[in-house]
C-alpha cells in the first residue's frame, strides 16, 4: 500500500486547504466530515456510509502517467475499499482535488478516468492503463499491481466511475465564502459571520500543542448548534417604508394602546416603522422555514411572561403614579428587552428596534397571538372596548 501524502502534511499547508474543504461539506450537509482518517477529507451521510473521500493536492505540474500522486491516490482508495467495505457503496465519490486549478491533459491516465461515466466504460479505461502503463519507478509499480489485481477488479470499477477531477471555480477559499453567502444572506455582518465559521472548524482540527492538523471528526449536529448561536438575524431594516405603510398602522389595537399613555407622536412613527419592519421579518423567516411555528411561539411566551412579570413589578412600585406614566414605564421596560431571539438565534446590534417591533405585534390583539396578548395603560382592554363601541 502506497504511504499516503497526507498522513504526515505540512502542518500550515494542511492547516489552509482542509478548512475550507472540510467546511464546504458540511455547508452540504454532511452528517460527519472527518479531517485525515479515510481520507484527507471525508464525508459521512445519515446512513453512516461515506458520501465521499478526497485527496487535496496542491502542484504546479499536471497529473501525468507517471505521477506519484494519482497513483498512490488510486492504491490507497483501493486498499481501503478492500479493508472498510461497510463504509462504501456504489455512489461514495472519489475526488482529486486540485487547489492549483491545473488543468487536465487529454489522454491521460487520469484524464481518462475522469471521463468514465459507467462500469463499461471504467473497464475500457482500466484495460488502456493496463496496455499503455510504462514505469520503473518501484513505488508506483507497486500501485500498479494493486491497480491491476484481479481480486480488486470490482473496486477499480467503482471508484473509477465514480472518480472526478476538480478544481476552485474562484479559489478555494473563494468558493466556500460564497456558499457562505448564499445560504447564510440573512446575517446582518456576513463577513464577520464567515470568519467565525472558518475560525470554529480551524479551532476544531488544529491542534496547537503539536502545532499540525489532527485528525478529527467534525459533526454536523455541532456545526448547526455552532451557527444557531452565532449567526445574527437582521431586522428587515429598509429604509422605504412609505407614509402609506406608516398611516395604515394608525389603525391598529397597538396604535390605539400608546394614544392611551400618550406616547409622543415622533416616538409613535418609529413604533409604527418597527411593527412593519417586523411584519416584513416575520413572512421572510416563515418563507424560508428555518425556524418551526415552535420557535416562533416560544419566543412570544417568553415576551410575554416577562411583561406580565415587569407589569406585577412595576405597577406595585410605582402605585402613586397616574396610569399613563405606568404604562409608558411598562412600555419603556418591554422595548429595552435585548434577550429577543428565535429559537438560538439572536438579532444583532438592533435589538431596541426587533423588541419595539415584535411588543407591538403582540400588542395588538393577534388572533394568532392570542394567548400572547400584552398591554400598556392598567385599564386599556375597557378602554378600547368602549372607543370600539363608540
Amino acid at each position: 500500500m502506497c504511504i499516503p501524502t497526507s498522513e504526515n502534511p505540512n502542518s500550515y499547508f494542511g492547516y489552509v486547504i482542509q478548512t475550507p474543504r472540510a467546511l464546504h461539506y458540511l455547508l452540504d450537509g454532511a452528517k460527519i466530515v472527518s479531517i485525515e482518517n479515510k481520507d484527507d477529507i471525508s464525508a459521512v451521510g445519515s446512513d453512516g456510509k461515506l458520501i465521499v473521500v478526497e485527496q487535496i493536492k496542491d502542484k504546479d505540474t499536471t497529473f501525468s502517467n507517471c505521477s506519484e500522486d494519482f497513483w498512490c491516490t488510486f492504491a490507497n482508495w483501493i486498499n481501503r475499499y478492500k479493508e472498510n467495505k461497510d463504509k462504501f457503496t456504489n455512489r461514495t465519490q472519489f475526488i482529486i482535488f486540485s487547489n492549483r486549478k491545473q488543468p487536465l491533459t487529454t489522454g491521460y491516465f487520469i484524464d481518462i478516468c475522469n471521463n468514465a461515466q459507467n462500469d463499461e466504460e471504467s473497464k475500457k479505461c482500466i484495460e488502456t492503463i493496463k496496455n499503455n502503463f510504462s514505469s520503473t519507478n518501484s513505488k508506483i509499480k507497486k500501485c500498479f499491481e494493486v491497480f491491476i489485481d484481479k481480486q480488486n477488479e470490482a473496486i477499480v470499477v467503482n471508484i473509477i466511475r465514480n472518480f472526478s477531477y476538480k478544481v476552485p471555480n474562484i479559489g478555494i477559499y473563494e468558493d466556500v465564502k460564497n456558499k457562505i453567502q448564499e445560504l447564510h444572506s440573512e446575517n446582518r455582518d456576513i463577513e464577520a459571520f464567515k470568519t467565525k465559521m472558518f475560525g470554529w472548524v480551524n479551532e476544531k482540527i488544529y491542534d496547537k500543542e503539536k502545532a499540525k492538523i489532527r485528525r478529527f471528526d467534525l459533526l454536523q449536529k455541532d456545526f448547526r448548534n455552532y451557527l444557531d448561536n452565532n449567526k445574527n438575524l437582521k431586522l428587515a431594516l429598509i429604509d422605504d417604508v412609505s407614509e402609506f405603510d406608516i398611516e395604515q398602522t394608525h389603525r391598529q389595537y397597538f396604535y390605539r394602546q400608546l394614544g392611551l399613555i400618550e406616547r409622543e407622536e415622533e416616538l409613535k412613527r418609529l413604533d409604527c416603522r418597527d411593527y412593519y419592519r417586523w411584519l416584513i421579518t416575520r413572512t421572510k423567516e416563515e418563507e424560508k422555514g428555518k425556524f418551526s411555528k415552535k420557535e416562533f411561539d416560544d419566543m412570544y411566551r417568553t415576551i410575554y411572561e416577562k411583561w406580565l412579570d415587569d407589569k406585577e413589578y412595576l405597577f406595585s412600585i410605582h402605585k402613586a403614579e397616574s396610569d399613563i406614566n405606568k404604562g409608558r414605564i411598562l412600555y419603556n421596560n418591554s422595548i429595552t428587552n435585548n434577550d429577543i431571539k428565535i429559537g438560538n438565534t439572536p438579532f444583532d446590534d438592533n435589538h431596541k428596534e426587533v423588541a419595539r417591533g415584535v411588543c407591538n405585534f403582540l400588542a395588538n390583539n393577534n388572533p394568532e397571538t392570542q394567548n400572547y396578548n400584552i398591554g400598556w395603560h392598567p385599564d386599556y382592554k375597557r378602554l378600547l372596548n368602549e372607543e370600539n363601541n363608540d
